[in-house]
């Protein structure tokens, strides 16, 4: 709960036997406190306000140094607040927002959030209870360095009775050093190829690979990698005192698929790599000599079949459809081809005849 600092002093003996329990049954390894100015932007009637507020975190675990990935178990205690409010509110619900950045072995933003409800909440100035939070060391922290925290914001939201009050907006300024630093255990970073140059190209080309975190005095083994295992191409650097290795590898294996490194045979790390594949342009017609072949026509059958008729004593029409001709002219010439043709006697299965004078026919 929150406490105002008139209700602090009616229950300092509670709280100071409080706090005598905590540091004998959880020791903090290391805490750190500071009370730098801070000014508050609350709406009106109470306004802007200035005045020191200490802050004071705690860590709760004890076991530093802490590797990249631990989490660690912290206490954070806020002082009394340069505003309150001017008069006793009911039903009252804070949310209060801390806001602190990394600096040293890691850097960026860090936030916790803690909810109060309280009934009544009194005039005055309020003084938070403290409370616990998990933190975790960034994985990319540096080794043998220390995670430092430093208070940048206080974000105050009220709720009244089901009114929104709006937020309440504290910063510290002037002397704001980091309230606590947590050490970093000093193990070596795992070796890594992180830039690669090309990362895909034309058979055969050079790629230029850089890898850090080696042994320095040793020997790195840039090479290729395809679906099964290491292929021909290879090239071995020695490692400076940075542990930072720079090399020209040349790909010409087709079924290079990554790059890796080595040291001593041992495979350490790789990175993607893919072999393009140049096709034909399509904006390209072929070219080449063409020989000459024959020229072919083919029937498709040796009659013409007309449509039926019945005999009445009066002239009749029949109709029919030439068959289709197919003709290849494979003779590389410009000589060119006529298709002509003409008619004969129609003969029936019975054997009567039709004169040719009787029919016509067009192409």
């Amino acid at each position: 709960m929150f406490r105002t600092a008139k209700r602090l002093l009616a229950v300092a003996p509670a709280t100071a036997v409080g706090a005598f329990g905590l540091v004998a049954l959880a020791p903090a390894a290391s805490a750190g406190t500071v009370t730098p100015p801070v000014t508050c932007v609350a709406p009106l009637p109470v306004g802007t306000k200035t005045s020191p507020m200490p802050l004071t975190v705690s860590d709760l675990t004890g076991t530093s140094p802490y590797a990249p990935g631990e989490t660690v178990r912290l206490s954070v205690d806020p002082g009394t607040s340069p505003v309150g409010s001017p008069f006793p509110l009911s039903q009252v619900t804070v949310t209060s927002t801390f806001k602190f950045m990394m600096s040293g072995a890691a850097t960026g933003p860090v936030e916790w959030t803690v909810s109060r409800t309280f009934d009544p909440l009194p005039a005055g100035p309020i003084d938070a209870d403290p409370f616990e939070v998990d933190f975790t060391i960034p994985a990319s922290a540096m080794p043998g360095a220390q995670v430092q925290l430093t208070w940048v914001e206080l974000r105050n939201h009220t709720v009244a009775a089901g009114t929104d009050l709006g937020d309440v907006v504290c910063t510290p300024g002037g002397l704001n050093p980091p309230v606590i630093g947590l050490p970093v255990e000093n193990v070596p970073l795992p070796p890594i190829v992180d830039q690669i140059s090309p990362t895909h190209g034309v058979l055969p080309t050079d790629v230029t690979v850089r890898g850090r975190n080696f042994t320095p005095g040793g020997t790195v083994s840039f090479y290729g990698i395809g679906a099964g295992g290491p292929t021909g191409d290879r090239v071995d650097i020695p490692v400076p005192a940075d542990g930072v290795v720079n090399g020209v590898l040349t790909v010409t294996d087709p079924s290079t698929t990554a790059i890796g490194a080595s040291n001593g045979g041992v495979q350490l790390t790789q990175v993607p790599f893919r072999v393009d594949v140049v096709g034909p342009d399509p904006f390209i017609l072929p070219t080449g000599d063409v020989l000459p072949g024959p020229l072919a026509m083919q029937q498709a059958s040796a009659g013409v079949t007309l449509s039926p008729i019945t005999i009445n004593g009066k002239p009749q029409t029949m109709t029919g459809v030439l068959n289709t001709v197919a003709i290849q002219d494979f003779r590389g010439s410009t000589k060119g081809w006529s298709l002509t043709a003409k008619t004969s006697d129609f003969t029936s299965d019975t054997g009567g005849t039709i004169s040719k004078s009787s029919f016509k026919w067009t192409p």
